[in-house]
Parts: structure tokens; C-alpha cells; sequence
């Protein structure tokens, strides 16, 4: 039997970080929006072997994942942000290879509980 995957968004966490739910739910659109704008664009650039433009990407998503998700997934943000900022598109690809499936799941995450709301 296979377990569920880890969930990647917390609203604890974002209810700690901003304080209020309307406040959360407005971020969770902009994170939504980020997400579904950015996510094609960093595969491209991964699969490209555009670094600086995987940088950009990453950088700004960067400042969402502390907010709304689990330890670790903010904790392979970081890596592959710094991975980024190097030469080795290898590494980033790797690193990107485990990421990128959770920041669709985070999509996914964030879209269901956005529903919810409405």
C-alpha cells in the first residue's frame, strides 16, 4: 500500500505569517497565479539551460514557500535557488527533477483549497 504523498501547503503556517484568513486567501491567489504563470517558464529554462532565468524564477518563489509550506519544501527550494546561481545545469536539473513535481502539487493544493473558499 502506498502512502499519500506529503502535503506541501500549510495554512497554519501562513495563518502564523499573516495573521489573518482573508490576508492568507489573497496571498494564496497570488501564489496561485505565480505558480501557473512561473512553473512553465522554469521547466523551459531548466530544460534550456538558462540558469540566470531558472534564478529569476526561483528567486521569487523563494519568497512564497516560507509562508505557505512545509519545511521540506522550502528546504528544496533553497537548494535548487542556490543551485541556480552556479555553473552546473546538471545539478539543477537533478534537484529540479524531485522539485518540480511538488510545486505542481503545491499548485494543486493551493487551487483545491482556494475552491473551498469560494
Amino acid at each position: 500500500m502506498t502512502r499519500p504523498p506529503e502535503s506541501c501547503l500549510s495554512m497554519a503556517r501562513a495563518m502564523d505569517y499573516v495573521g489573518d484568513l482573508p490576508g492568507v486567501i489573497g496571498l494564496l491567489g497570488t501564489l496561485a497565479q505565480c505558480l501557473q504563470d512561473d512553473l512553465p517558464r522554469l521547466q523551459a529554462c531548466i530544460d534550456g539551460g538558462d540558469l540566470s532565468g531558472a534564478h529569476r524564477l526561483l528567486h521569487q518563489l523563494k519568497g512564497f514557500v516560507p509562508v505557505f509550506c512545509v519545511d521540506s519544501l522550502v528546504t528544496d527550494v533553497l537548494e535548487a535557488e542556490a543551485l541556480s546561481k552556479g555553473q552546473d545545469t546538471q545539478a539543477l536539473r537533478q534537484a529540479y527533477a524531485r522539485l518540480g513535481p511538488r510545486l505542481h502539487q503545491l499548485l494543486s493544493e493551493v487551487q483545491a483549497r482556494r475552491a473551498g473558499q469560494a
